[in-house]
């Protein structure tokens, strides 16, 4: 760079001192010269952009580091704690109510395996618990519809008492539960800017434009400017997951069948709102919900915010360079830019493309490349989601980048209701032959994809395309 500007400056100062305009030939070396010092430009800006990335990477991973070795290091303190109160603790204590059923769940558990879903929390096992015995008291169990009415769990017919018409309203406790499995399972859900719906559908106001400064002379009347608004509606759509459990549900197993009904609902739910919220296309397939890959394919004359990888006539994923990534971090608006910007990608995408191009980039070590690797790209972080292709393919979005909360609204209406069956047809198949039950859930939920650009400006989300 130092060199290019001295040859320039060195053209000019030649040029003054004979007091003349460049020469013809003066003139095409300077404007050489003047590319190679904005090409020398970028790179260098690019070079800073990828150094300031990778800093920021390692410092996530220390910070990662430094939290698990605190997190493992209060558990041991916990669990030393625990030997030694238990192995002071008189007889007595032991036997009181609250221990003989302290230790009955644990033998439960045991038993019957740990918790797969239920797992945060120091109540977790009693909330998976009292869950199952929710399930079977709805599915007519009466010991479980005596356990709940002694602790205060309401069995609330979601239509005028009928189980099988509506099955019964999910208790408060268990519905905030499945929110946050559906949180957990679900990428689109957890990301998006969600909005409580206390009816079937939901109005918001939008900022589309602000007001205007102008110029005026004195004495003149000042120029009126408006603030523009347009609206985002929300229509509640019904979502249902149909199954079949073994009848063979009883209390020794309560635990298990709260854990396990309450995972399989909730990821069920997160799995269909993942898949509608990227790549909806507006038909009943997804319940007339538009995606996100479907509104920026769908904007006229091409999305300003879909970026093509520069690999030519390639399409394998193995040719998307850094300088796609990094020309994909570029593209997102300045706006955009906040704490909740992330990528959204597969797995085998992150794998084979973040992860791979990070490997390449020289500087690695034997502790590197054996260590777990952080969900983070350039920075940012890496939010996966299956939804998304798992394989090449040919003018195909691969990856998102950007805030999905300026995006995106999740409406959620939070009306979940479970029902049992014990003769309901499920597949053409009565479950009364094959002595199983059959278990609807279902909910209500709509999401409007509502801002990506148009073909002039990018939007709050971009998107990667392979080559055509």
């Amino acid at each position: 760079m130092d060199e290019i500007l001295k040859q320039m400056r060195a053209l000019v100062d030649k040029a003054k001192a004979e007091k003349r305009d460049f020469t013809e030939d003066e003139l095409k070396e300077y404007n050489e010269l003047d590319e190679k010092r904005k090409a020398a430009e970028v790179q260098e800006k690019r070079d800073a952009a990828l150094a300031q990335a990778e800093a920021d990477a390692r410092e996530t991973k220390a910070q990662l580091e430094k939290v698990e070795a605190e997190r493992k290091e209060a558990e041991e303190r916990a669990k030393r704690a625990t030997e030694r109160t238990e192995r002071h603790a008189p007889a007595s204590t032991m036997d009181k109510p609250e221990h003989t059923e302290q230790r009955t769940r644990i033998e439960r558990v045991r038993r019957y395996g740990s918790l797969r879903n239920f797992t945060t929390g120091e109540d977790a096992e009693e909330r998976a618990y009292r869950f199952g015995q929710w399930c079977l008291a709805a599915n007519g169990n009466q010991r479980s519809a005596n356990w709940c009415a002694e602790n205060g769990l309401e069995l609330r017919a979601h239509t005028e008492g009928v189980n099988a018409s509506g099955g019964f309203a999910v208790p408060e406790e268990f519905d905030n539960d499945l929110i946050d499995l559906r949180e957990r399972f679900g990428v689109f859900r957890r990301n998006a800017r969600v909005v409580p719906m206390m009816s079937d559908t939901k109005t918001r106001r939008r900022r589309t434009g602000g007001l205007t400064a102008y110029f005026t002379g004195e004495a003149d009347a000042g120029t009126e400017s408006t603030k523009s608004w347009d609206v985002v509606n929300l229509t509640a759509k019904k979502l249902m997951v149909l199954a079949t459990y073994t009848n063979e549900l009883n209390e020794d197993a309560v635990l298990n069948i709260g854990d396990d009904l309450a995972g399989e609902i909730a990821y069920a739910f997160s799995s269909k709102e993942d898949d509608c919220g990227f790549n909806g296309d507006g038909t009943s397939t997804y319940g007339g919900i538009q995606g996100v890959l479907s509104m920026i394919n769908g904007v006229s004359g091409g999305a300003a915010g879909l970026k093509s990888a520069t690999s030519g006539s390639h399409t394998d994923w193995g040719a998307i360079t850094l300088d796609d990534m990094v020309q994909l971090v570029a593209t997102l608006p300045e706006y955009a830019e906040s704490n909740d910007v992330k990528w959204y990608c597969s797995k085998p995408f992150f794998a084979e493309v973040m992860q791979g191009l990070a490997y390449a980039a020289g500087g690695n070590t034997t502790e590197n490349i054996q260590g777990r690797v952080s969900k983070t790209f350039l920075g940012y972080p890496v939010e996966v989601s299956q939804k998304l292709p798992k394989a090449d393919g040919t003018a195909e979005i691969v990856c998102f980048f950007g805030d999905l909360r300026l995006a995106a609204d999740f409406g959620d209406r939070r009306q979940n209701a479970i029902a049992f069956s014990e003769d309901a047809m499920v597949g053409g198949v009565s479950v009364f032959e094959t002595d199983e039950i059959a278990i609807r859930g279902t909910t209500r939920f709509d999401i409007n994809v509502h801002d990506v650009g148009d073909s002039s400006d990018a939007g709050p989300i971009v998107a990667l395309q392979t080559a055509s």
